[in-house]
């Protein structure tokens, strides 16, 4: 961690802070602070490969699933000056994280007030992560149905993670499926039209 993002988070003690990505982490603070001093891990990201057991049973390891959203408690050094970063997980008994969910569910609910995937799959791709957001693209499907304007907003959103992974010809393939979908069900001036003739 970086004194810059430790600086930010001495400053948000009491917030909300959400992991944007997988993080393990392990119950073992000898662990811990030998993957912190070894300058041989400096720049590496250490990983394990999380199957139905761990292949490291002495690591205690704990994987974080993406989302998460923690409370920072506090953060206090000891004396060899290791800063300790103290989070607690946030249940739906929590005030401040109830608002935040409930937010969320304002803004990614759909016209029947169910969780519409395609807009958290879009926030998530915007953040980087294709290729978690191309399994929200696919479970936005299998919770609509094939219906043509649902396939069309499949296809094209698939075409989008398929051109920020580098796949350009899988990206065209899509696209041309959500244009001739498009063609077919919309009328010739329709936003999502134009959207897919700019993609």
């Amino acid at each position: 961690m970086s004194a810059t993002e430790l600086i930010l988070l001495q400053n948000s003690i009491g917030q909300l802070i959400s992991i944007n990505s997988f993080l393990s982490t392990t119950k073992s603070r000898h662990l811990a602070l030998f993957f912190l001093s070894d300058p041989e891990l400096a720049g590496e990201k250490p990983f394990a490969d999380i199957t139905s057991r761990s292949c490291f049973f002495n690591e205690e390891e704990v994987l974080i699933m993406f989302g998460s959203i923690f409370q920072i408690v506090n953060i206090v050094r000891e004396i060899n000056e290791i800063p300790i970063v103290k989070i607690e997980l946030c249940t739906n008994d929590n005030k401040a994280f109830s608002t935040i969910l409930e937010h969320l569910k304002n803004e990614y609910a759909g016209d029947d007030g169910e969780t519409d995937f395609i807009y958290v799959g879009q926030d998530i791709r915007q953040m980087g992560c294709s290729s978690t957001a191309e399994k929200y693209f696919h479970r936005y499907l299998s919770s609509l149905g094939n219906e043509d304007i649902y396939l069309s907003t499949y296809y094209y959103n698939l075409a989008v993670v398929a051109n920020n992974k580098g796949d350009y010809h899988l990206s065209l393939d899509l696209h041309l499926k959500s244009l001739q979908i498009r063609i077919r069900t919309l009328e010739p001036n329709h936003l999502n039209l134009a959207e897919s003739y700019n993609g």
